[in-house]
C-alpha cells in the first residue's frame, strides 16, 4: 500500500528567475471576466508526462479554457514565474483538486484517456 500525494519542493524558483511586479495590488476583484489566471502543470501517464494549461477566472474560479499537450516546445510559449503564492493560488488549487479526484486516481495509457479524463473532470468542477 502506498499514499497518492505529489513529492515535496517541486515549486521552487531558480535563482535567476526573474521576479515580475505584483499586479493585482489592492486590486479589488469584484465580477467575472475582471481577472484570469493561467498556469501550466505536468500530468503523469504510465510512460512520460503531458502538459496541462488552463485559464481561470479569478473571480468565478471557473476553467474559461484548457488544453494538453505533449511538449512544452510550441507557439513560442515562455515560462516566467513571478515567485508569489498568492498570484497563482486558485490555479494551484485547482490542480490539487485535479489531480487528486483524478489524474493520481487514473494511470493514463494514451494521450486520448488523458484528455477524456480531464474533460470530464471539468465539466464537473465547472
Amino acid at each position: 500500500m502506498q499514499a497518492i500525494y505529489p513529492k515535496a519542493k517541486l515549486s521552487h524558483p531558480g535563482k535567476d528567475h526573474t521576479i515580475y511586479p505584483y499586479l493585482l495590488r489592492n486590486m479589488r476583484i469584484s465580477r467575472p471576466d475582471q481577472v484570469w489566471a493561467s498556469d501550466l502543470t505536468y500530468i503523469r501517464m504510465r510512460k512520460g508526462f503531458i502538459y496541462l494549461v488552463v485559464v481561470m477566472d479569478w473571480y468565478s474560479r471557473y476553467v474559461l479554457s484548457w488544453e494538453l499537450s505533449i511538449t512544452l516546445e510550441s507557439n513560442e510559449i515562455k515560462i516566467s514565474m513571478d515567485g508569489r503564492v498568492m498570484d497563482n493560488i486558485f490555479v494551484e488549487r485547482l490542480w490539487r483538486t485535479l489531480k487528486y479526484e483524478e489524474v493520481y486516481l487514473k494511470e493514463y495509457e494514451i494521450v486520448f484517456e488523458a484528455v477524456e479524463g480531464i474533460r470530464s473532470y471539468f465539466i464537473f468542477y465547472n
